[in-house]
């Protein structure tokens, strides 16, 4: 498959969309920075799938022509050593809140 005109602004669209998902998801941590327990997000992207070579039977080979980027999910960062920590910390303090009261 030869890229016409038609693939190269499709591939063009997709890069300003990705960049555009990009933005968005740093407006929404902008805005959720000062909120209790928000972690930030980031937009994961990745290849769309090239066009194949040559031959309508070739999807793996050499010369393949790009097809741009998507973004293909939201994904929190966080770190789940710390995660874990402050769930194990709060049931214990729990199972000592309950003791005392007893």
């Amino acid at each position: 498959h030869m890229a016409g005109l038609f693939d190269t602004f499709t591939v063009a669209k997709r890069g300003l969309s990705v960049q555009q998902g990009n933005i968005n998801t740093t407006s929404h941590n902008l805005a959720n920075s000062q909120t209790a327990g928000y972690s930030r997000q980031r937009a994961v992207v990745e290849t769309t799938r090239p066009f194949g070579g040559m031959s309508k039977f070739d999807s793996c080979s050499v010369g393949q022509v790009g097809t741009g980027a998507e973004i293909t999910s939201i994904q929190r960062i966080r770190d789940y050593f710390i995660d874990y920590q402050v769930r194990s910390e709060s049931g214990t303090s729990g199972y000592y809140t309950q003791r005392n009261e007893t």
